[in-house]
């Protein structure tokens, strides 16, 4: 794990355990994961496995950071930015989820990827920030460890007059993201016949 303030540690691939863990318990029952894995609650693997790739993939592609109470964790993607570390096709981390899920299940995250990749080229087709993830521990919501968690890379964008993107598919975290100046960009089901979702933008200031 790499400090990067007296707040955050950026984790590396030896960190992903540690944010795995997190985003499990934080993620447990919510509407994507309800749509991706069904049978999660009974069947946790799904969810473990599903982190696990992603955060080894934006370990490398993006930036993945924990907060300091090993309580919270967000996870960034930075489309447009060329210079970050190009994760080839064939190491792409996330191709192990079509060996480990059966057919369904990999056609109906295959599917949403494919969703989104394409929305968001749409909608921003530049470089921008994008939170990927952000979970904290049930136990300690509410306590100000997700505002920490975005805030410094918001500051970032901010810098370097980038906007930033995220989805939410849970209408209580509408206000938390407005607060930090997020604003609906479109309402939308994912697929079509998924979960509501809100895509949420972030003007630079």
């Amino acid at each position: 794990m790499d400090p990067i303030s007296n707040d955050l540690t950026r984790l590396t691939q030896s960190g992903v355990e540690e944010a795995v863990r997190i985003l499990v318990e934080a993620f447990e029952g919510d509407p994507l994961m309800d749509y991706l894995f069904p049978e999660h609650r009974e069947q946790p693997d799904y969810l473990r496995e599903f982190f696990r790739a992603n955060l080894e993939y934006a370990a490398t592609a993006g930036e993945v950071y924990a907060a300091p109470s090993g309580n919270g964790v967000s996870v960034w993607l930075l489309p447009g930015d060329d210079g970050r570390p190009v994760v080839s096709k064939q190491d792409d981390p996330r191709l192990r989820l079509k060996r480990l899920y059966d057919e369904e299940k990999h056609r109906r995250l295959s599917r949403f990827r494919l969703y989104f990749d394409e929305l968001h080229r749409k909608l921003l087709p530049g470089s921008y920030f994008y939170l990927m993830f952000l979970g904290v521990k049930k136990a300690y919501q509410g306590k100000g460890i997700g505002s920490l968690l975005v805030r410094p890379l918001l500051e970032r964008a901010d810098e370097k007059k980038l906007p930033c993107l995220l989805d939410t598919m849970n209408a209580r975290d509408l206000s938390f993201y407005r607060k930090h100046g997020f604003e609906v960009m479109l309402e939308h089901r994912v697929c079509g016949d998924g979960p509501q979702t809100w895509t949420m933008l972030r003007k630079p200031r």
